[in-house]
């Protein structure tokens, strides 16, 4: 696997070094008055070996004081998850033994455990007793990708499985039968998507009912629902649902010849590929799909991808003014899209909350006027003095974790109806005036706690967090389980339920 282009930074902040701004993404359906439908998102991480001394920590550490932690913020054990992925009403996570777990809805077999049954939403169903999802004899997840209800998993031999909801074919297995909710439907009996002769995978990312690949040649592959021309291929038609459909039969998406793909997000109904001239250099962005509310950020609200003649090279970049090839990530979810752009934030699309971070909710991206250097940063922290390492879109709210003068802190702002801004409240931030800048508060995460990776779901919120090993805490929502705290009880939303009251996740 080619290190360079995968989810590096994370391991070099486990081991102690520096992160960069690559890392994950996520899911959600519309609401809010959403005008689109769903997301999800990305997170590739790496595959470098865990040094010696972090496997004897793991190897030493006592299982049952993981279980007192589970009650408080105690920070006794050290977990070392790798990435964390928030779907629409799940969340998955891939620990450095390369095995997943996932908790929350289940009602399409997302959680890949053979029922239907949700988890983390009743007492007992964390810890020890949520099961390892099987992959497969010998099998190894490096990446996992979650869509609205459907979850696929990176392996180790740079294939892809997928299982969950099938409905579009978004399982890549050439019919619509949902995979994951019944015994014997996982492990060795699911099936690797087709992507065509030796065909390795670096990347996987889901989105509402599709999913795409980005492949070692730096090329993309999309298969799921197609409609707006979601999977670039010119044509409205779905891919995924019939064998013939995949394999060397499903088309490369056509990006043109300026520079090679390092990177993808699928958003509700679109999307976003950064685009470098080299590994090493920052890029240019080109998304396509639906395009009702801008999201494209093309000055328009033309759909991009239902015709030949919308791909390749005549499909436009981005317009960031003197910034446009200075992208290190792009993110996107619901009907938003958001870059880290020389080290600050833009978002543009649909803002009905607020989620764009401009202190009002006027849609940017739809014309040409939005774009360039017209569009201004997210104001999210006073000045200008602060790195953005990390950010992830949700639905309708966004968090971004942001280097401060040394220290590190996570930030959210949008929609908030079910505290998924981790603020002790259900007041939306960035619908108006004064609620950005220095007046946007920090996600309080409990003591001395780096967060290293973000995630931010349908309703809900989720952090990977630098203690003794990497650990996650996650907020908002929690009817299904989606936060892993073993009741259906919001947290975020009122006072005195964040910091050291908020629990690390336990997973032993």
């Amino acid at each position: 696997m080619n290190k360079q282009h995968l989810f590096f930074s994370l391991a070099l902040v486990i081991f102690g070094g520096y992160l960069g701004f690559t890392n994950c993404g996520t899911t959600s359906i519309m609401q809010n008055n959403d005008p689109g439908m769903q997301d999800q998102a990305f997170d590739p991480r790496s595959a470098l070996e865990v040094p010696l001394d972090i496997k004897n920590r793991r190897e030493s550490l006592d299982p049952a004081s993981a279980e007192e932690q589970a009650g408080g913020d105690s920070g006794q054990i050290a977990t070392l998850v790798t990435q964390i992925e928030t779907g629409h009403d799940h969340t998955c996570i891939v620990d450095f033994m390369g095995k997943v777990r996932c908790f929350g809805y289940n009602g399409s077999g997302q959680l890949g455990l053979g029922d239907i049954e949700n988890r983390g939403d009743e007492s007992g169903e964390m810890g020890s007793n949520l099961p390892v999802v099987d992959l497969g004899t010998g099998m190894k997840a490096t990446q996992i990708a979650a869509g609205a209800d459907h979850t696929c998993a990176l392996l180790e031999n740079q294939k892809v499985k997928c299982w969950g909801d099938n409905t579009s074919g978004q399982l890549g297995l050439g019919d619509t039968i949902r995979r994951g909710g019944i015994p014997g439907q996982m492990g060795d009996n699911l099936p690797f998507v087709n992507l065509g002769g030796e065909q390795k995978v670096i990347q996987i990312s889901a989105g509402y009912h599709f999913t795409c690949a980005l492949l070692e040649n730096h090329k993309v592959k999309c298969w799921g629902y197609n409609g707006s021309g979601i999977l670039g291929l010119g044509d409205t038609q779905t891919r995924g649902t019939q064998a013939s459909h995949m394999g060397s039969n499903l088309p490369f998406v056509d990006l043109g010849s300026e520079g090679i793909v390092t990177q993808i997000s699928s958003g509700n109904i679109h999307t976003c590929a950064l685009i470098k001239p080299d590994l090493d250099a920052s890029g240019k962005v080109k998304c396509w799909g639906y395009n009702g509310v801008g999201q494209l950020g093309l000055g328009d609200t033309v759909h991009r991808g239902n015709q030949i003649s919308q791909m390749g090279s005549n499909l436009p970049f981005v317009n960031l003014g003197s910034l446009s090839n200075m992208v290190t990530k792009v993110d996107t979810d619901g009907n938003t899209t958001c870059v880290i752009v020389a080290g600050k934030v833009k978002c543009w699309g649909f803002n009905g909350s607020g989620q764009l971070g401009l202190e009002d909710t006027d849609t940017r991206g739809d014309q040409v006027s939005d774009m360039g250097n017209n569009l201004p940063f997210a104001p999210i922290v006073g000045g200008n003095d602060y790195l953005v390492r990390d950010i992830d879109a949700g639905i309708n709210h966004v968090c971004a974790i942001v280097e401060l003068f040394g220290s590190v802190h996570v930030k959210c702002w949008g929609f908030n109806g079910s505290g998924q801004l981790g603020l002790g409240d259900t007041d939306d931030r960035g619908d108006q005036a004064g609620e950005m800048g220095k007046l946007l508060p920090s996600v309080d995460l409990g003591t001395s706690y780096e967060p290293i990776q973000i995630s931010a779901g349908k309703n809900h919120s989720c952090v990977l967090i630098q203690t003794q090993g990497t650990e996650i805490k996650c907020w908002g929502k929690a009817d299904k389980g989606q936060i892993g705290t073993n009741n259906t009880y919001n947290k975020g939303d009122d006072a005195n339920e964040m910091g050291t009251m908020l629990p690390f996740i336990v997973f032993m």
